[in-house]
């Protein structure tokens, strides 16, 4: 069958194939905002059993997501205040509440690929505090020679910092899902995972300090969106769901689960998501430091 990949946590949750099952170690909780067209989604892994069923570590994954309304026309003051909630209240749980901290934040990907240039940009906007807010955009691995999870750990090592915010670029398995949603976690990343292209993890275990990952989905796998064309097309003619998923076993083809694609605007909406992450995180960390 051919494959819908995804680097989010409630798209996995969603992939089972009743909605209503209870997995065991495994909560989700939605929210309301307050903000119009914006929901939040808490999915929360607490345990082993969980974190097999869904194939992500244990802990929280946070999502908010953006109607085209909502991610348009809500007010940026709005979306800052929620997000920036999430942020600080995630660190200080960490930290147990601890506010004399030193935070890097890490924009990954590469900047010459447009999908792929989120870290990038919201580092350009975040609010520079020398020895309390550093920032850096280490690049790939085909730019550097070498891993970013070792570019990030010696620097944690020398730069003596006590947090570390990742902001990548992710995959989603609903072309709806492209650039309007944001996920949070505390359980770090794995740069690459979601096309397949895994690098080492960059997380609490290996950096010694706590992580949290930002990230958003700038990318569908092609095979993906195929997938959910003949699906909805051959359920339409009255196939049933077991003759759908007959054919396209039959059709399937690994040659083709390269390919991705991304929204025919994708550098406007980097250049309006970032900034809008990079207002969220400042408000978050000046918050919590300086205050």
């Amino acid at each position: 069958m051919l494959s819908r990949v995804t680097d989010l946590a409630v798209e996995v949750r969603e992939s089972f194939p009743d909605d209503n099952v209870e997995i065991s170690g495994v909560q989700i909780e939605k929210t309301d905002t307050g903000i119009l067209g914006i929901t939040m989604t808490v999915v929360d892994i607490k345990d082993e059993h969980g974190a097999e069923a869904m194939g992500k570590p244990v802990g929280e994954y946070i999502t908010l997501e953006f109607s085209d309304s909502g991610w348009r026309k809500s007010d940026e003051e709005g979306f800052e205040k929620v997000f920036a909630g999430i942020i600080e209240k995630m660190i200080l749980k960490k930290t147990h509440g601890n506010r004399k901290i030193k935070v890097l934040t890490a924009g990954l990907g590469n900047r010459y690929a447009t999908p792929d240039m989120l870290g990038n940009k919201v580092i350009e906007y975040i609010d520079i505090i020398p020895e309390k807010i550093c920032a850096i955009a280490p690049g790939v691995l085909a730019q550097t020679g070498m891993e970013t999870c070792d570019i990030i750990k010696k620097i944690v090592s020398e730069g003596g910092f006590d947090y570390i915010l990742v902001i990548d670029s992710l995959c989603s398995r609903h072309t709806e899902r492209l650039c309007h949603t944001i996920q949070v976690t505390d359980t770090g990343i794995s740069p690459g995972a979601g096309i397949g292209n895994v690098r080492k993890e960059i997380n609490e275990r290996i950096m010694g300090i706590p992580v949290i990952a930002i990230g958003v989905p700038t990318v569908v796998s092609m095979a993906t969106v195929a997938y959910d064309c003949i699906e909805e097309t051959l359920l339409g003619q009255g196939f049933s769901q077991e003759e759908t998923d007959i054919f396209l076993r039959q059709m399937s083809n690994e040659k083709y689960s390269g390919l991705f694609v991304t929204p025919k605007d994708i550098d406007e909406q980097i250049f309006f998501i970032g900034k809008a992450i990079a207002g969220g995180l400042n408000s978050a960390l000046n918050s919590i430091i300086l205050n």
